[in-house]
């Protein structure tokens, strides 16, 4: 990723959520965005040096195995997708800052992902992950294998710390 002009600005909560769906993407806080830029890569969060805002990144599955975790919306349409979804969505960022970056992983990448299935084939339930909504990509993602980046800015007044349900419910 040479080229930053693969970065746009949305904001427009219903557009946003259209550019998700059939998807997989990594979802941080805007302040990350200049380091993972300096990086020219998403990084594996091994000390827990970078800021995440999503909760249980201790005793993540993916960061406890080296990886990068990214949802999975290409299976949007399932049962079991609709059934786990809101465990963890992308926007819950949105309860503790107002600017969020998004990184849509190419399909050509989509074979490095990991799935969560070996969570449940190994019954480790003491650690975190979103079944069937969450997968992980080892140790780092140059830039390159990014096609391209959204900057989501709050700007709505449904998008609050009392009001993301009725952005949620929208779509």
């Amino acid at each position: 990723m040479e080229n930053i002009n693969l970065i746009e600005t949305i904001k427009i909560e219903n557009e946003l959520f259209k550019m998700l769906y059939g998807k997989v993407f990594h979802v941080t806080d805007y302040n990350n965005l200049k380091s993972i830029i300096n990086d020219k890569a998403l990084l594996f969060n091994k000390d827990l040096k970078y800021k995440s805002l999503f909760g249980h990144q201790k005793n993540g599955y993916f960061r406890l195995r080296n990886c990068i975790s990214f949802f999975d919306y290409r299976d949007y349409e399932s049962e079991k997708f609709k059934e786990h979804s809101w465990k963890c969505e992308p926007l819950q960022l949105l309860y503790k800052t107002n600017k969020i970056a998004i990184f849509f992983l190419d399909e050509k990448e989509y074979s490095k992902l990991i799935l969560w299935n070996e969570w449940k084939t190994e019954k480790l339930h003491s650690q975190m992950v979103v079944p069937y909504i969450e997968v992980g990509i080892k140790e780092k993602v140059n830039l390159k294998s990014i096609s391209n980046i959204i900057i989501f800015e709050n700007t709505s007044d449904d998008i609050n710390s009392n009001g993301i349900e009725k952005l949620l419910k929208k779509r």
